[in-house]
């Protein structure tokens, strides 16, 4: 709950409170998606050059969700501006 916390208010005072809801509802939208889908996202080009293959990205208006699947769960790792 505290990360949660974190990202929503980094948004806000980036932007503002109406940009971090919206922003906000759009991350839970694509987590929820990314939970029938995981296989949606494409591989960060950074890791790929690396020949790290374990972990797929998406986007959120400026922001890029890093996840990887393990088993049955999605862990999200990363959630970056820009």
């Amino acid at each position: 709950m505290i990360l949660i916390s974190l990202i929503y208010n980094y948004i806000a005072d980036k932007d503002s409170l109406s940009r971090a809801d919206d922003i906000w509802g759009h991350i839970l939208l694509l987590v929820e998606d990314l939970s029938y889908f995981s296989q949606r996202g494409s591989h960060p080009k950074e890791l790929l050059a690396l020949g790290i293959y374990d972990y797929r990205q998406v986007f959120v208006y400026d922001y890029r969700l890093i996840y990887r699947i393990v088993e049955q769960e999605v862990l999200i790792y990363f959630v970056v501006d820009g």
